[in-house]
């Protein structure tokens, strides 16, 4: 492109070429449950099943199912979206209130509800004591929080206090504190009163540290510990008294309602704030979650799937298969009720190993199903199905609830539920990858639906880069120069049999151009998936040729 020039000059122009339609991640999950620690309301990305562990704890009675379904998944893939969902009109955090030195009164309850970091900045303490200098509770909600325990000691105890008994302040710092510091241990009770965390704050707001840290203690503590969290009372100038280990108390799980698990689903809801290509029920098996989450959020998002799994009461303990065949259709097409290609789901529960309970317990497959769909797209790509004996075997089970036989597995296929069988030498396997759609079209089908899911996505997020300019032909060229290699790389890797991408003045006429618009038509031609074998044994006599039997069929 040539400008206005007012005397000779040598003019040095550079166009990038190179632009492309990004790579998408669709392997991102997400899922709401009931957890006995971590944040509440708030997503928490977890990676690892240790992560898992330390964020929320061990599972119990009322929690083993949710907390299984997210460690399933991370058995097959390491992208985990989490939201912990309470009733917050139940949920405390257990804590005490602390006096200061003046005061020889014992350590008080002071449980309140404190869900999340967002809760943290807001808290304002109501104190009990006229004497009270600190508030102190358990970081999160749950009676997980009432086994915590905290030691402190001033820097006139330090000598003389133990954090618990045996065990000195002395024996267990580095230093002691200096005037207008504190030393404070927190113990574990679960774990034999282990030493968790300890720390040396500052009573003086801004107060830094050697390290150049601001280590003021409600400002350090509040954003360094992973099990406590305390509040400072500024007007008490005095400084806290000392004591030994002493357990905080009053806290409560308050286990979620429906309404609360939806709550947390929506902080799913926004697809440009968090990037997921699943949510899963996990435990959450009942037809008002599954159908809030496909309405209000994979179908109005249109770039992420619901893994769903049928209720548990529907398969396990049923007195027999042709029964729970039939309570699985009822739920699909009479209690749910869903036609969609933004939902899936699976018919059957699995018997799996609690190591903390040592026990089995019965476990939704949503986890497993969401997380081998990550693998798949790991290992291939995500328009490969996320089923069957290649790619759909299924880890950690002692066995099923149900284990259909072909024609209880027609019957599910046709209610738009994927079985899940016990196949001998194969183990478990996901036989059926159907979207909850009931139109016949190829968007019934999860391998379709994956794959443009990921092309829309794709192409979606570069085509922004041409809104502001101008539509020409040579911007229409530009886009079409874009799109098509890169559906022509999905053709290489047997996502699309073939394809159009059609930005012609046919499309983009002079009325659409007034209206502001830029339109392109891509046309489509998925490869679909061979899901039925048919095998043809043809005995032919002797001296008969091969080849004239074959012409002759």
């Amino acid at each position: 492109m040539s400008g206005f020039f007012l005397s000779p000059l040598v003019k040095v122009n550079e166009r990038d070429l190179s632009v492309s339609v990004p790579a998408v991640s669709t392997t991102n999950t997400g899922v709401v449950g009931a957890y006995r620690w971590g944040p509440c309301f708030q997503r928490t990305l977890v990676t690892q099943d240790s992560e898992l562990l330390s964020m929320f704890y061990q599972p119990d009675d009322d929690t083993y199912e949710h907390w299984y379904s997210a460690w399933n998944f991370l058995q097959y893939a390491s992208s985990l979206y989490m939201v912990r969902a309470v009733d917050d009109t139940v949920a405390k955090n257990g804590g005490l209130e602390i006096v200061d030195a003046s005061d020889d009164s014992a350590p008080v309850e002071a449980a309140d509800y404190i869900g999340n970091d967002e809760d943290v900045d807001n808290y304002t303490p109501v104190y009990s004591d006229a004497n009270a200098k600190w508030q102190i509770f358990a970081k999160y909600p749950g009676l997980r929080g009432d086994s915590i325990k905290v030691a402190i000691a001033n820097a006139t105890d330090f000598a003389t206090e133990d954090i618990k008994t045996g065990v000195a302040f002395v024996d267990e710092f580095d230093y002691a504190p200096e005037a207008g510091e504190v030393a404070i241990a927190v113990l574990d009770g679960d774990e034999d009163d282990e030493i968790i965390e300890k720390w040396t704050v500052s009573l003086t707001q801004g107060a830094r540290n050697l390290d150049n840290i601001n280590y003021y203690c409600e400002d350090y503590i509040n954003t360094s510990s992973s099990y406590i969290l305390l509040f400072d009372k500024v007007s008490n100038t005095d400084i806290p008294a000392s004591q030994i280990a002493t357990a905080l108390s009053g806290g409560a799980n308050g286990y979620p309602a429906v309404g609360d698990i939806t709550t947390g689903y929506d902080l799913f809801e926004n697809k440009e704030e968090i990037d997921v290509s699943m949510l899963i029920d996990g435990a959450n098996n009942d037809a008002v979650t599954g159908a809030y989450i496909i309405d209000n959020l994979t179908e109005d998002r249109k770039d992420c799937i619901a893994v769903l799994n049928v209720p548990k009461t529907t398969v396990v303990g049923v007195s027999s298969v042709s029964t729970a065949v039939s309570n699985m259709v009822t739920y699909a097409t009479t209690t749910l009720n869903k036609s969609s290609s933004w939902g899936s789901l699976y018919g059957n529960w699995k018997y799996q190993y609690d190591s903390y309970a040592d026990k089995y317990r019965w476990i939704p497959l949503s986890g497993d199903v969401a997380g081998i769909t990550a693998q798949t797209h790991y290992t291939r790509d995500p328009w490969f199905a996320p089923a069957f004996y290649n790619r759909g075997i299924v880890k950690n089970v002692s066995k099923l609830a149900v284990n259909p036989k072909q024609t209880y597995r027609d019957t599910l296929y046709q209610a738009n539920i994927n079985p899940v069988i016990s196949s001998p030498g194969d183990g478990v396997v996901v036989l059926g990858q159907k979207t909850l759609l009931a139109a016949p079209s190829s968007f019934n089908r999860l391998d379709v639906r994956w794959l443009f899911l990921v092309i829309e996505k794709a192409i979606a997020l570069a085509a922004k880069y041409f809104m502001g300019e101008k539509n020409t032909p040579y911007t229409r060229r530009q886009f079409k120069g874009l799109v098509d290699p890169y559906l022509r790389d999905v053709q290489g890797r047997e996502g699309i049999t073939d394809f159009l991408v059609d930005v012609s003045d046919s499309v983009n006429t002079p009325e659409v151009i007034s209206r502001n618009e830029f339109r392109g038509q891509i046309y489509i031609q998925p490869t679909m998936t061979a899901e039925f074998i048919i095998l043809d044994f043809i005995n032919v006599k002797q001296g008969v040729s091969f080849d004239e039997v074959i012409k002759k069929s």
